[in-house]
């Protein structure tokens, strides 16, 4: 074999290319060349798919409510992202007003009940609001 560079011996080239040459046209170089092919096991409660599947096969794309509740409960969630919380009805007005919320969502948050109860976050807003939550949500 001639040699192709001057910066190691003829030793050290070769047991590099050995190291990279199945990445280079997919030789088994062993163990660890398989193993990187591998897929990586699901963690527990994740969802199976299939192999060569996408996560937007799937009618509710995994959100557990219909696409328009998650969009609505998210331009929600968008505007009262600046609230210290837990926070107060007239917080979160005031919240949402700062980020210069639509009608919509200030309409939405003005219909929470007045006085001190407090929101731990979105989704108690949301639940508050009477907003579709997903089978199982604990919080």
């Amino acid at each position: 074999m001639e040699r192709t560079t001057d910066k190691h011996s003829p030793r050290i080239d070769d047991a590099m290319e050995h190291e990279v040459q199945s990445l280079v046209d997919g030789r088994s170089g062993g163990a660890r060349a398989q193993e990187s092919r591998m897929p990586e096991p699901h963690a527990e409660g994740e969802p199976e798919m299939d192999a060569g599947a996408r996560w937007d096969d799937h009618d509710d794309q995994g959100i557990g409510v219909p696409e328009d509740v998650a969009e609505e409960r998210a331009e929600l969630a968008r505007f009262v992202a600046a609230a210290q919380w837990p926070a107060t009805r007239d917080e979160l007005l005031e919240a949402a007003d700062g980020d210069h919320a639509t009608d919509a969502v200030m309409e939405k948050l003005g219909r929470l009940a007045h006085g001190d109860r407090q929101y731990g976050n979105v989704q108690d807003v949301w639940r508050a609001l009477g907003g579709e939550v997903e089978e199982g949500h604990t919080n």
